[in-house]
């Protein structure tokens, strides 16, 4: 299973969708999946955004809250209390597992939300571009014959793009405009 980013954008601003995206050494390849089709507006194409996979991405990721992660880091100070552990104990362990979960994490993601920004916004600034999307997917089978049963979202007007990139989910695919 591998993550890809897709970007949708009409058909013949094909060659603008390549240059904006090499200016970020990014790729743009057409993918053709019926699929995608079915929800994204009539004469759009579908880019593929690297020659691999988009796996490391910073979009689609799920963040706690810094209240939600101190919600359950408590919940596992007075889960291991129950067991009878001792503070020094209970410190070390989650030392322990924080120390891990940082090395299984470490590796960087492939892209940033301001590459995202400045690809997203060159494109829209431009006017003759058009709607312009992204959509992400982890797949499991081909690219071009992966069941796909995206959401579609469109940013509004009153809310950033770097908003909308931070709030872009799994298998969401979100205009801009």
């Amino acid at each position: 299973m591998c993550h890809f980013i897709t970007l949708i954008a009409p058909t013949d601003r094909g060659d603008e969708v390549a240059k904006v995206l090499e200016v970020y050494g990014r790729v743009a390849r057409e993918l053709s999946n019926p699929n995608l089709a079915r929800v994204t507006p009539q004469g759009s194409a579908q880019f593929l955004t690297t020659h691999t996979c988009d796996c490391g991405t910073i979009l689609g990721r799920t963040r706690p809250t810094p209240l939600e992660a101190a919600s359950a880091h408590e919940k596992e100070v007075r889960r291991l209390r129950k067991k009878g552990w001792s503070d020094s104990k209970i410190e070390r362990s989650l030392s322990d597992k924080e120390a891990a979960l940082a090395t299984s994490t470490a590796r960087k993601p492939t892209d940033t939300f301001e590459l995202w920004l400045n690809v997203i916004s060159g494109l829209v600034s431009h006017q003759k571009t058009g709607h312009v999307g992204l959509y992400l997917h982890s797949y499991s089978g081909g690219l071009e014959d992966e069941p796909l049963e995206p959401k579609v979202r469109s940013a509004h007007a009153g809310v950033s793009i770097a908003d909308s990139l931070r709030t872009l989910e799994e298998d969401e695919l979100v205009f801009f405009s």
